[in-house]
Parts: C-alpha cells; structure tokens; sequence
C-alpha cells in the first residue's frame, strides 16, 4: 500500500480523463492552425524584465514563446499596447535587451495576463 507521499508507479489511464486532455490539445492545435504569425514560434520560458519607454514603470513578467519577430508574455499586471524595452534572459545567464512593440494584453486568470510583442529592434547595451 502506498503512502500519501509516495508516488504510485501505475498509470492513471481514466478514459474521461483522456477525453478531456485530447479536447484541450484538440483546441490548442486548433488555435496554432489560425496563427498569423510570418515566424514560427518556439516554447520559451523564461524571466523578462519590461521597462516602459518613459523608464517610470518596471515589472517582471516571463516569456511563454519567441520567434524571429516576436515574443508572449505572462505577468501580474496589465500592460498597456505600446513600446517597450524588454531584456529577456537567457538559459546560460546572458541576456537580451530588445525594443518591443506591446500589440496586446488580455487577462489569463486571476490576477495574471498574457500578451504579445512585436520586436523592433536591438536596444543599445549598457556599459560593462
């Protein structure tokens, strides 16, 4: 017998289940047919830093995919449609800071949103 804190080895093969989740891939692979994009899109989550173009706002949001022209956001707060720097990290510790074009932002759950940009193009590099 297993405890609560151990991890049963045995599949959970419930047939609604399975149901349900191929209903939201369904969904999803849906919504990726309808994508306008010119790039294709690549999974990639990790933090970004979003600076206002007037410097009074900062806060920390996360990537959820890029491509060659763009990014999507997930973060705590609205974000209003505009230009923005972003400085994205990378795995390995480098990073890049990007002019960005907020093209929208809608609201994803309590509290959290989503949006998308549109890279503009390389921000100038702080000195080391």
């Amino acid at each position: 017998m297993n405890s609560p804190n151990t991890l049963s080895t045995r599949s959970n093969s419930d047939p609604q289940i399975s149901s349900a989740v191929t209903k939201l891939l369904e969904g999803a692979r849906s919504a990726e047919k309808t994508d306008r994009r010119a790039s294709p899109r690549h999974p990639y989550f990790q933090p970004v830093t979003v600076v206002s173009s007037d410097r009074k706002q900062k806060m920390t949001a996360f990537s959820r995919e890029i491509s060659e022209s763009g990014i999507g956001l997930l973060h705590y707060m609205p974000v209003m449609p505009g230009e923005v720097t972003l400085t994205i990290s990378g795995p390995l510790g480098a990073a890049l800071r990007v002019r960005t074009e907020i093209l929208w932002c809608r609201p994803c759950g309590e509290g959290w949103y989503l949006s998308g940009g549109q890279f503009l193009e390389l921000a100038e590099q702080a000195a080391a």
